[in-house]
C-alpha cells in the first residue's frame, strides 16, 4: 500500500512518500505478522517537537482487554501505547489509516522502542551532518525501511483471521 504524509521541513509544507506491506507468515510453525514501513525522502525532525497520534487506536486496544475474559491475566494498571513503526522523528504518520502505527506496552514503547529511537537518530544526524559538509546543503533527506515482526499464539490467531 502506497502512501503520503504531509510535513514541515524547514518551515515548509513538504509531502514524503511511505508504503506500507503487512504480511501473515509462517516461521518454524509459527505465525508472524511481518509489518513493514518504507519512508522515502526523509528527513530528521527537529527535536523536542512532537506529531498527532491517534490515540483511539490504543483507547481501543484498552477498551477490548478490559472488557475481554481471554485477557484477565493482564495487571489492571498495564498501558497500551500506540507506537510508531516508522518513529516520528523521521516523520512517521501517527494517524491510524497510515497503517503506520502498532499496540505495544507504554512501557516497550518508552523504554525500548524509544533507545532504539535514538540510537538511530544519532546514527543518521552524524550521516546527515557528513553529507550537509559535503554538499554545502541545509539539510540531507533519505530514504529508511523499518520492520516488525510480531509472532502469534495459535489460539488467538484464529479469532484475527
Amino acid at each position: 500500500m502506497k502512501g503520503y504524509h504531509n510535513a514541515q521541513v524547514n518551515g515548509n509544507k513538504q509531502q514524503r512518500d511511505f508504503t506500507i506491506k503487512i504480511k501473515l507468515k509462517d516461521v518454524n510453525g509459527a505465525k508472524m505478522i511481518e509489518h513493514t514501513v518504507l519512508g522515502e525522502n526523509v528527513v530528521i525532525k527537529e527535536p523536542n517537537t512532537r506529531s498527532h497520534v491517534d490515540s483511539a487506536v490504543q483507547d481501543t486496544a484498552h477498551k477490548e482487554v478490559k472488557e475481554s475474559d481471554k485477557f484477565k491475566k493482564i495487571p489492571e494498571d498495564f498501558v497500551f501505547s500506540a507506537s510508531h513503526v516508522l518513529a516520528d522523528t523521521f516523520l512517521g504518520p501517527g494517524n491510524k489509516k497510515a497503517l503506520n502505527l502498532l499496540i505495544t506496552s507504554q512501557d516497550y514503547n518508552v523504554k525500548e522502542m524509544g533507545k532504539a529511537e535514538k540510537n538511530l537518530r544519532a546514527t543518521m544526524e552524524d550521516i546527515e551532518d557528513e553529507m550537509k559538509a559535503a554538499y554545502n546543503a541545509d539539510f540531507a533527506t533519505f530514504d529508511i525501511q523499518i520492520t516488525s515482526q510480531i509472532y502469534l499464539k495459535m489460539n488467538y490467531l484464529k479469532q484475527l483471521i
